[in-house]
């Protein structure tokens, strides 16, 4: 895989504590709360893990202890890591899988209905799904591509369901609150890419861009439509018309934007 420069260990430490991750001798551990959104959605506390590869190497195990506080039961799925799991209400169940190569891994329940145009998984609550985001520190410019790669599938996806109003009608303020958790992700995957630029000696120029279009764009256009939506109907629609096109034009650049190989 192609690489870059290291980024500083500090910096891994920071994510790591900031993020949720407990690093314990030779593994890596990682303790994950069940959650309720402000809409009453099922989520998770922390909903993204940030799993350091390069400090532990490759095949070493790394576990997930998913605490369920609420009287619902949950699962734990990563269907790219064939995890499956049932946490009843009440119970702690632990998780363990080896890095095998950087990726990022959504994980959700599959007692709860995913936000999506189609909704088809079994359950009543509607669920925020969370992620695991597996890579080496000098493989950071690939990981954060490939985040806000994901991040601005899953928001664009999420976007023209509410453009179309192809989503129930009860669905629709989590499906915005959604909406806002990727948008938030989205801001510091596009930052955290923004960074890791400024310390190359020839930084890709659409780095800059793919930033700008995250925090100038389409952060601020999308606070003034958070639920409820005040605005009058034309407006609403102009306004995610438009975002829709920012990310558009934001996948594009991601798209074309290679890492510099450094091997």
């Amino acid at each position: 895989m192609r690489t870059t420069r290291l980024l500083t260990i500090t910096l891994g430490i920071v994510l790591a504590i900031t993020l949720g991750g407990i690093a314990l001798g030779n593994a890596q551990e990682y303790v994950v709360e069940t959650a309720f959104t402000d809409m009453g959605a099922a989520t998770w506390k922390p909903s993204m893990l940030i799993v350091d590869s390069a400090k532990f190497g490759t095949g070493s195990v790394v576990t997930v202890r998913i605490n369920n506080t609420s009287n619902e039961d949950f699962g734990f799925v990563v269907e790219k890591l064939g995890i499956t799991k049932h946490i009843p209400a009440f119970t702690e169940h632990t998780v363990r899988f080896r890095l095998e190569r950087s990726g990022v891994y959504t994980f959700y329940s599959n007692q709860h209905e995913l936000i999506t145009t189609e909704i088809g998984k079994p359950g009543t609550r509607p669920q925020v799904p969370g992620w695991i985001i597996v890579g080496s520190s000098e493989r950071a410019e690939q990981l954060y591509l490939t985040f806000s790669k994901n991040l601005s599938k899953a928001l664009l996806r999420n976007l023209r369901a509410i453009h179309r109003e192809s989503v129930q009608p009860h669905l629709r303020p989590v499906l915005i609150e959604t909406c806002v958790d990727l948008v938030t992700k989205l801001q510091w995957s596009t930052d955290q890419l923004w960074l890791l630029g400024q310390k190359m000696p020839d930084p890709p120029p659409y780095y800059r861009v793919i930033r700008s279009i995250a925090n100038k764009d389409i952060a601020p256009t999308f606070r003034k439509l958070i639920w409820p939506l005040k605005l009058p109907t034309a407006v609403q629609e102009a306004m995610m018309a438009q975002m829709i096109t920012k990310l558009v034009k934001m996948r594009h650049f991601i798209q074309i934007t290679q890492p510099v190989s450094k091997s």
